[in-house]
């Protein structure tokens, strides 16, 4: 486990040149915030394919690689630009909801992992690793606080649907505004998922009740309802049974209706 991940630290990384691939706009939304707001140049994608096809044009100072992704997945793509830019040396970083006990993953073409739902300080952490010595990236001290006035009423409501209001503001620099436009991009996104759910039972897609509830497993980690995303995971751990559509239907459906 790396150490030196600080709490109260603030990473400056103006002008670094940074691609996201993750299909989740969720993901996507808040790591745009916070790395933009250190100044980075971030582009983002939504599939492993795309990062490759940019990634042979443009020069970028490190990926962040979102494993599992429809058409091509990270692993996939982070193989192909490993052979593309095999001079250049970028630093691919594995991005995952699963457990971090797969060293297949960093042999893969990746330089280094970051878990689902995405904290702040490991994410910075491992970026200024991988780019201080070649960008000389400026690292300084400095308290951060959580700003939450007049966010009480808030607060409340989001407690009563299970969801932990402080999880999710750590992950968004304590920024009020932007934690409340990922909650209504989750709302956004994620209100039809029964439709979608009942669908693919209906029609025995394993694989794409697998993609779902992976989607929501890390979506709903990263505005703080934890217990939905224990959930989701526990079932993704349990997907290779035969009481997969049971699972979903009479134990995941019902919790995730109420969010």
């Amino acid at each position: 486990e790396d150490k030196g991940v600080s709490k109260d630290s603030e990473y400056n990384f103006t002008g670094l040149n940074i691609l996201m691939a993750d299909d989740s706009e969720v993901n996507q939304e808040l790591i745009s915030e916070l790395l933009t707001s250190r100044g980075v140049n971030l582009t983002v994608v939504d599939n492993g394919q795309k990062a490759i096809e940019l990634a042979s044009i443009k020069e970028f100072d490190v990926i962040l690689m979102d494993v599992n992704m429809p058409e091509t997945d990270g692993i996939e793509a982070s193989l192909a630009i490993s052979q593309i830019n095999k001079s250049k040396n970028i630093p691919i970083i594995a991005i995952s909801a699963q457990e971090k006990n797969n060293n297949e993953q960093l042999s893969s073409g990746f330089v280094d992992y970051i878990s689902k739902p995405y904290e702040k300080e490991e994410l910075y952490y491992k970026i200024q690793k991988w780019v201080l010595s070649k960008k000389g990236v400026e690292h300084k001290r400095a308290n951060e606080f959580i700003k939450q006035e007049n966010f009480e009423n808030t607060l409340t409501n989001l407690v009563s649907y299970g969801i932990n209001a402080n999880e999710g503001l750590k992950r968004v620099n304590g920024k009020i505004n932007v934690y409340e436009s990922l909650l209504s991009t989750f709302r956004k996104n994620y209100s039809g998922l029964k439709i979608d759910f009942e669908r693919a039972m209906e029609n025995g897609q394993t694989n794409e009740i697998k993609r779902l509830i992976h989607t929501v497993k890390g979506a709903s980690g990263t505005i703080g309802a934890t217990k939905l995303s224990v959930l989701a995971r526990e079932l993704e751990t349990d997907l290779k049974t035969t009481m997969i559509t049971e699972s979903v239907k009479e134990v995941f459906l019902p919790n995730y209706i109420s969010y």
